[in-house]
């Protein structure tokens, strides 16, 4: 059963071909809870067939600060960081994999995902960004990672995404220090599509150049994208997504048949 969005503090929205989630704690800065990391998961599970494009957005003017602070004092519902450290390593493994699923499912979906940042994406927010296909931002959007200020490490699919862009050595000093990455900064190293002073214009013009493209095909580039970004074999995913695309496209047919 669906959970109560608007308790996770998200709102979700579809217009036409459009689902936007908007994280929606103005009052904690759109920090991020277990209790929304499930919801995201759902989201992703149940999104309708009618979707195209789910875009992910923060009230305000902070995309997202992060983990709620609350976890570290057990009031967000009960839970703290403290009582989850204390289970035995098999349940807190699974604590982390149900956290992770509510980033890694925005990529295993078939609509394109953007996430557009208006303000800091700090932490779990930066992670929530990067697990988007494309990411739009205002000039004065900024990116970080503080979870070592915090004493934990990024786990919500971060890490792998930033060795694969910017190496070892830059990846190392962002996660470690936490610093702020400009948007310009953030584009120039690939976590960045577009930095643009109005966001929802650009965004129009964004989903209105997709809408030009056969939806199965980029659907299909997606999927083809993330079987290599997690370790398939280009020549294989590419002859996989070909089978597919024109059997989908042409018929099935008896390939005895000359």
């Amino acid at each position: 059963m669906m959970m109560d969005l608007a308790e996770a503090g998200l709102l979700v929205d579809i217009d036409a071909d459009v689902m936007t989630v908007t994280l929606n704690r103005p009052e904690t800065r759109n920090s991020q809870t277990p209790q929304m990391w499930t919801a995201f998961a759902q989201i992703c599970e149940s999104v309708s067939l009618d979707v195209r494009f789910v875009v992910l957005r923060g009230v305000g003017e902070v995309f997202s600060s992060g983990l709620d602070r609350s976890l570290f004092n057990g009031s967000q519902a009960g839970q703290s960081l403290s009582m989850i450290a204390q289970q035995p390593e098999a349940d807190i493994r699974a604590f982390i994999q149900n956290a992770q699923a509510g980033f890694a499912c925005w990529r295993n979906i078939a609509p394109t995902t953007i996430a557009v940042v208006q303000g800091p994406a700090i932490g779990a927010g930066w992670q929530l960004a990067m697990s988007c296909d494309l990411v739009l931002a205002a000039p004065t959007a900024t990116f970080s990672l503080r979870e070592t200020r915090l004493g934990l490490v990024p786990d919500l699919g971060a890490t792998g995404r930033l060795l694969r862009a910017v190496g070892y050595q830059r990846a190392f000093e962002v996660c470690a220090s936490g610093r702020d990455v400009s948007a310009a900064e953030a584009e120039r190293w690939g976590f960045v599509n577009q930095v643009c002073s109005n966001l929802d214009q650009s965004l129009a013009a964004l989903l209105d150049g997709f809408r030009n493209i056969p939806e199965q095909a980029v659907s299909e580039v997606k999927r083809l994208l993330v079987a290599v970004e997690e370790g398939a074999s280009s020549w294989t995913a590419e002859q996989d997504s070909q089978i597919r695309r024109l059997s989908d496209l042409l018929g099935s047919h008896d390939r005895n048949t000359h």
